[in-house]
């Protein structure tokens, strides 16, 4: 809902996580995530919200990112 992640959609930036709805909390008490990985021009897979509450009040996102270019010359 927020007007700055309708601008990176509208400049071709995907959530390498896939839909927040989807996904839990990346921050400690907060029901929405506020933590992100954007991309373009890159394809994602395994997008994931880790767990870290011991070490910080945000959990770390992380996702495998490839070059659009090498997955076509692999297929």
């Amino acid at each position: 809902r927020s007007p700055m992640l309708g601008s990176l959609a509208a400049a071709a930036f995907v959530d390498a996580l896939g839909e927040s709805k989807e996904r839990p909390s990346t921050s400690f008490g907060g029901r929405h995530p506020i933590d992100w990985i954007f991309v373009r021009n890159l394809s994602s897979s395994d997008g994931r919200v880790g767990n870290a509450l011991a070490a910080s009040d945000h959990s770390p996102v992380i996702a495998s990112l490839h070059s659009l270019s090498a997955l076509a010359v692999t297929r």
